[in-house]
């Protein structure tokens, strides 16, 4: 056992040694084997990629694609041609989905009745034999689910500042409870109070990014513009009011004691199930 590792030992020392003595040669054979590496591991998941794409699909070995400028009458003139044969067509493009208020740019793909009996998608919401039943249908990706039409704690308001042009920001309306129930700090100023009256009017706060964006200095006691002119009473420390994937955005956080989208309860009990449980 000794002699073993004086052996690998010894063969270690030497191996440096060489490498040490002839280091240019031995940086290139290093690189080079190294690259040689790179590119048959690339190579792999390439290939790899390539033959299993889309494999989860009930039959995808019956599935094929006529890719290319096909005319739109070429798919029912093929089912009409082969009873036997199933067809769907599909169109892609870019365009825009929202509300009234906003609206994002969004791949929008166009596909016949029969989608989802060629192509096996998983569906975890809704009913697939009800979906794409007329033009207004539509089916979204997991994707759109985190996506801020879904994914809202609030909505886009216009704000002034010192007379410069209207910027839309985001606006989270919240009540007197919110910095205590979800543990938010301010970073400067303070927060909503019920002894103060003129808070719902009069008063507002504002995240970091929205100081930041609009360049205030002092923010506490400056004034915006936001339907009237509010004065900035704090300012909250930045908070991910969305997705972690989305960036913070400037944001306005104006005092609301009776419209609510949602509300936000937090536990008192160790147990939750049992603080929701009706006693």
């Amino acid at each position: 056992m000794f002699t073993e590792i004086s052996l690998f030992s010894s063969y270690l020392k030497t191996a440096i040694r060489n490498l040490a003595r002839h280091r240019v040669y031995s940086a290139i054979n290093i690189i080079g084997i190294a690259i040689g590496l790179a590119f048959c591991i690339l190579t792999f998941l390439f290939v790899h990629n390539e033959w299993t794409y889309d494999t989860f699909h009930e039959n995808a070995d019956r599935i094929y694609r006529v890719s290319g400028t096909t005319p739109d009458p070429l798919g029912p003139a093929i089912a009409e041609a082969f009873p036997d044969m199933q067809t769907v067509r599909f169109s892609s493009s870019g365009g825009k989905i929202g509300t009234e208020d906003r609206a994002f740019q969004a791949t929008l793909g166009f596909v016949d009745l029969d989608f989802l009996d060629i192509f096996s998608f998983p569906v975890i919401h809704g009913d697939p034999a009800q979906a794409l039943q007329d033009k207004y249908s539509v089916i979204i990706s997991t994707t759109w689910l985190g996506h801020r039409l879904n994914n809202n704690m609030g909505s886009r308001s216009g704000i002034t500042y010192e007379g410069s042009p209207t910027q839309y920001v985001e606006r989270i309306s919240i009540d007197y409870d919110l910095f205590k129930t979800l543990d938010m700090k301010l970073v400067a100023g303070r927060e909503y109070n019920r002894e103060f009256s003129t808070d719902a009017k009069e008063s507002i706060l504002v995240n970091e990014a929205l100081v930041k964006k609009l360049g205030i200095e002092d923010p506490v006691g400056k004034t915006i513009k936001h339907g009237r002119d509010k004065t900035i009473i704090g300012v909250v420390r930045d908070f991910h009011f969305r997705s972690l994937h989305h960036k913070i955005e400037p944001a306005i956080l104006p005092l609301s004691t009776r419209h609510w989208s949602f509300q936000t309860f937090k536990a008192a009990r160790t147990n939750p199930a049992d603080a929701l449980r009706d006693e």
